[in-house]
C-alpha cells in the first residue's frame, strides 16, 4: 500500500504542466457553484427574521359595504361636479374680463390715433407759422 501514493506522485511527475493547469481551472470552476449551492442549502435551514417589521399586514376592522361604497363614490362625484363647475364659471370671468379688456384695448387704439394725427397736422402747420413769424419780425422779406 505505500507504494500506491508514490506511485500516483510518479504519474503526476508525467502528466505535462499544461493540462495539469487546466485541470486545476476545471476543477476550481465547477468547486465555486457547488460552494454556493452548498451555502444556500445550509443557509435555509436557519430562518431570517426582520426587526422591526416592515410590513404590517392586519385585517380591516369592518369591510366597505356596498352602499357605504355608492355613497362615498357619489360624494366624491358631486365634489368633482362642483369643482367643474367652478372651474367652468372662472374660465367665464375670464373670457369676460379679456372682452373688456379687448374693447378698452379697442377704443385706446382709436384715441391714439386721433391724438397722433393732431400732432402731425400741427408739425405739418409748423413751417407756416415759422415763415409768417419770421416775416412779421422782419427778419425775412
Amino acid at each position: 500500500m505505500s507504494g500506491a501514493p508514490a506511485m500516483l506522485l510518479a504519474d503526476l511527475a508525467d502528466v505535462p504542466a499544461d493540462h495539469l493547469k487546466w485541470f486545476l481551472v476545471i476543477v476550481l470552476a465547477l468547486a465555486t457553484p457547488a460552494a454556493t449551492l452548498l451555502g444556500l442549502w445550509l443557509g435555509r435551514r436557519g430562518r431570517v427574521t426582520l426587526d422591526p417589521q416592515p410590513l404590517d399586514v392586519r385585517a380591516a376592522p369592518q369591510m366597505i359595504t356596498r352602499e357605504l361604497y355608492a355613497e362615498t363614490q357619489r360624494a366624491i362625484e358631486s365634489d368633482l361636479e362642483d369643482l367643474k363647475a367652478r372651474v367652468t364659471a372662472l374660465e367665464n370671468g375670464q373670457r369676460e374680463m379679456l372682452a373688456k379688456l379687448d374693447e378698452r384695448l379697442a377704443e385706446f387704439r382709436v384715441e391714439m390715433s386721433a391724438s397722433l394725427r393732431r400732432v402731425h397736422e400741427r408739425v405739418d402747420n409748423m413751417p407756416l407759422e415759422v415763415v409768417t413769424l419770421l416775416r412779421n419780425t422782419g427778419a425775412i422779406k
